[in-house]
């Protein structure tokens, strides 16, 4: 509250501040000093539950959020999100999360999840909104990444939602203290049944997975997605054989929302997955960097591949962002005359139907 008290004067618009915690005395008079009304959530409520009009109902095209990119290749920019796009979006993540299990299983209720994704960025946010939707109870974090594993203690979600990063060190950690022949016997035996497209071991799930999974608060755990950025092919794998079971990887960007993910029974690794069902994906000559949608084969000796094309990655579809806030130039950039966003990544269409990132254009 004080942080947006003082803004007040480059910032004349403000008249209301609603605040989740506790009101403090001198939060009130802080507001009341810069003519700013203070309410607690509580108020709020009550303000809500005495109101007798029916609420407005946005178009589609009603822009529901700005979406800040990271910054990582230039100037932060701010991605106008539509309600028709957010929708589609978390869609296409009802869609993901309920392909290993009919809906119905899901709306049975008993199925929890913690959110510790950071909400300015839209993937923790449409992840909750189809969540929602599927009446999954959301919890979460305290706030401190440090105290993150005693939440999921606390909580034990039966969905995880996560990002490489942290899948990561959830994997440095099991494999390293638990460290012994029968451990490594275990990931082993599991591997090789993991090739033969079988998730269960009978004796080490009982014997030692599921201990483990249960000293962390993972025992309950049904389905676990991750998406954001590239995770390795070894930690994915053993994610599978650690859970046995869907543990699914997205591809997509703030601009186009979910793109692609793989099949929950599909245990190959090293690509992305099948387009959505809200997107259309095509591949867009490169020449200068040598990749042409027409291309026969990626790579060379021991790992050349059949393929069906290579190129830049281009997204069209519903979930697709309306452009950048006050940046028609960037926006241009983005996106074509034909409504196709411009990914910048390099993909190559595998022989089987999947997408495989290869490359970033220059």
């Amino acid at each position: 509250v004080p942080n947006l008290v003082k803004v007040k004067g480059r910032c004349p618009s403000l008249r209301t501040i609603i605040c989740v915690d506790h009101l403090e005395k001198k939060a009130i008079g802080a507001c009341l000093a810069v003519d700013v009304k203070l309410l607690s959530m509580g108020e709020v409520e009550r303000l809500g539950a005495d109101l007798s009009y029916s609420p407005l109902v946005g178009a589609a095209t009603d822009i529901a959020t700005f979406c800040y990119t990271s910054g990582t290749t230039g100037e932060p920019k701010g991605a106008l999100l539509s309600q028709g796009s957010v929708i589609a979006d978390a869609a296409a993540f009802v869609e993901c999360f309920t392909s290993p299990y009919p809906l119905s299983d899901l709306r049975k209720g008993h199925h929890y999840y913690l959110n510790y994704l950071p909400l300015p960025h839209v993937f923790g946010r449409v992840v909750e909104v189809a969540l929602y939707y599927l009446g999954v109870a959301v919890g979460f974090y305290q706030g401190d990444p440090l105290k993150l594993m005693d939440d999921i203690a606390a909580l034990r979600p039966t969905v995880f939602v996560s990002v490489p990063r942290l899948l990561n060190r959830l994997y440095e950690r099991v494999v390293t203290t638990n460290a012994s022949a029968k451990f490594d016997k275990a990931v082993e035996a599991k591997l090789n049944l993991l090739k033969c497209g079988t998730l269960k071991h009978s004796q080490y799930d009982r014997e030692v997975f599921d201990k483990i999974k249960e000293r962390l608060g993972l025992d309950r755990v049904q389905l676990v997605f991750t998406g954001s950025a590239p995770i390795a092919t070894h930690v994915l794998d053993f994610l599978r054989l650690f859970f046995a079971g869907p543990v699914l990887e997205g591809y997509g960007s703030t601009e186009s929302g979910l793109a692609s993910y793989i099949h929950p029974r599909d245990f190959a690794s090293g690509h992305v997955g099948y387009p959505a069902s809200c997107m259309e994906i095509k591949l867009a000559d490169v020449p200068e960097m040598g990749y042409l949608s027409t291309d026969t084969e990626h790579g060379s000796g021991v790992s050349k591949l059949e393929c069906c094309g290579r190129g830049e990655i281009l997204l069209r579809g519903p979930s697709i962002f309306s452009g950048y806030y006050k940046m028609p130039e960037k926006t241009k950039e983005t996106i074509d005359s034909d409504g196709w966003v411009h990914s910048g990544d390099i993909g190559v269409w595998l022989k089987t139907g999947q997408l495989k990132i290869i490359d970033r254009k220059k």
